[in-house]
């Protein structure tokens, strides 16, 4: 067929072989070759000129020859339309421009739910409400499809009002894409990837979380507190009254916290300084922290606040505990150590001998200790309070107080060795000793009165007079004596 084809184009082009055409074309020859000399042949020999040509060039085309050489190759492939998003996930308010790769005429758009998202007519898509819903892009006749996703990303707070050296985690819920996080002034709050947030100074700034091209703000104003500047040793934006005492109970915790410290010696050495630093106010007109440790005489919401105090800046759970005691409204300490809760009652530990402060000297009958022993003279609404069955802390003071007292040779397990105590100190000359006894107070009568045979044979015809006082210290007793010769 090729070869046919190419015959016929030499035979309209004959006058370059010399040839003639056949029957029927003559008149065409004729006009083709006007004044070129046309000479008409016999029909039978054009008729094989025209097959010798045929065959010749079927010759050349089976070896492959080009007809003429190539400059140059071309490929053409028809335009193919598609989306540019087949899925997409967007919040509400949060818009996306679709598009159509390809060429096209014009392109008409719908969104299957309007309630849930809109689309514009260049393919904006805005969503309205959470759900899910399908945006229809219309091609010359073609339809293409985007399913769509509303999220409603929220934040679980909007305004955070805090205090210095607090944290607080910020959540975004309603979305399943990724959170990222930016604080407009990380001297105030510093935020985390994960949107948790540290105060870190008095001021204002705000924290916004992006999803998508949403954004999300909270607003922060953080304040200085009293726990907060001794914790972190900052006193701008306190009053002058509370610079003043944050600033002293610093220097507290300094003196009396040491590096490597447990948290129950922690409690024990604060509940020591309160108590040999503060007398109880018997005018009833001293409350704060302020009058505790700058004035070193309050009543016990002094004594329980600045307990509390030293206790939330060491990050020691607890809480005030309001009740009653002696027949009058008190307040004293809840302290949560190891998971295990226990009542601190500093005030009652600060002894007082004729209602006047005894200085120089710790009671440790109300430390860290639990409901039924404390209920004994203390009374409050237990239902809104943790239960303090005790634990391990229950018992931590008396025998620490027993290994001092072995050390100091001040520990007496039977009469005959608190007798011995007690006259070897007044051969010494010492006046007032404090004694740590094995057993109850009961035994601890015998106690004495072994020691006043004792005195009395060492100090034949002598006036003695001895005055004392009792404390009950778990399975022990501890006695002070006070001793007068005449």
């Amino acid at each position: 067929m090729r070869s046919f084809v190419i015959s016929c184009w030499i035979h309209r082009r004959r006058n370059v072989f010399g040839i003639g055409v056949p029957q029927g074309m003559e008149g065409w020859g004729k006009k083709m070759n006007r004044g070129m000399g046309y000479r008409k042949t016999g029909w039978l020999r054009n008729l094989l000129c025209s097959a010798a040509v045929c065959l010749l060039c079927a010759g050349m085309w089976d070896v492959d020859m080009p007809f003429f050489p190539a400059a140059g190759e071309i490929v053409a492939n028809a335009a193919q339309n598609s989306l540019n998003r087949t899925e997409l996930t967007i919040s509400k308010g949060e818009r996306f421009a679709l598009s159509v790769k390809g060429s096209y005429k014009k392109i008409f758009w719908s969104a299957g739910n309007k309630k849930i998202a809109t689309v514009s007519e260049k393919g904006v898509v805005k969503g309205v409400s959470a759900g899910k819903t399908v945006v229809t892009a219309e091609v010359d006749g073609t339809k293409y499809q985007c399913k769509v996703t509303v999220e409603s990303p929220s934040l679980n707070k909007t305004k955070v009002n805090a205090e210095m050296g607090d944290a607080y985690q910020l959540k975004v819920s309603g979305t399943k894409r990724k959170v990222s996080y930016k604080s407009s002034d990380t001297s105030i709050v510093k935020v985390s990837s994960k949107g948790k947030l540290s105060f870190l100074k008095p001021g204002s700034a705000s924290v916004t979380a992006t999803v998508g091209s949403s954004k999300l703000t909270c607003t922060v104003k953080v304040k200085n507190s009293l726990p907060a500047a001794v914790k972190t040793d900052y006193y701008e934006g306190l009053s002058e009254q509370d610079g003043e005492v944050a600033k002293k109970a610093r220097e507290v915790l300094d003196s009396v916290v040491r590096e490597g410290m447990e948290d129950i010696e922690k409690v024990l050495a604060l509940h020591d300084y309160i108590v040999l630093h503060t007398a109880y106010d018997t005018s009833y007109t001293k409350y704060s922290v302020k009058n505790t440790l700058l004035d070193g005489s309050a009543v016990c919401q002094g004594y329980a606040d600045t307990m509390k105090l030293f206790l939330d800046v060491l990050g020691i759970e607890n809480q005030l505990i309001y009740g009653v005691a002696g027949g009058d409204h008190h307040v004293w300490n809840l302290v949560c150590l190891d998971g295990q809760w226990y009542h601190l009652d500093v005030t009652w530990d600060d002894p007082l001998l004729d209602g006047k402060d005894v200085p120089g000297e710790v009671c440790y009958e109300y430390f860290m200790v639990a409901d039924g022993n404390m209920a004994k003279d203390h009374s409050w609404e237990r239902a809104d309070y943790p239960l303090a069955e005790g634990g391990i802390y229950t018992g931590y003071i008396w025998d620490k107080l027993m290994e001092e007292a072995e050390a100091a040779g001040l520990f007496a397990a039977t009469k005959e060795e608190f007798s011995r105590i007690v006259t070897g100190t007044a051969s010494e000359g010492e006046r007032e000793v404090a004694i740590l006894c094995k057993g109850t107070s009961a035994d601890a009568e015998t106690f004495l009165s072994c020691a006043m045979d004792a005195l009395m044979r060492a100090n034949p015809g002598r006036e003695i007079r001895v005055s004392y006082r009792m404390e009950a210290a778990g399975a022990y007793t501890r006695i002070w004596l006070g001793m007068e010769f005449r």
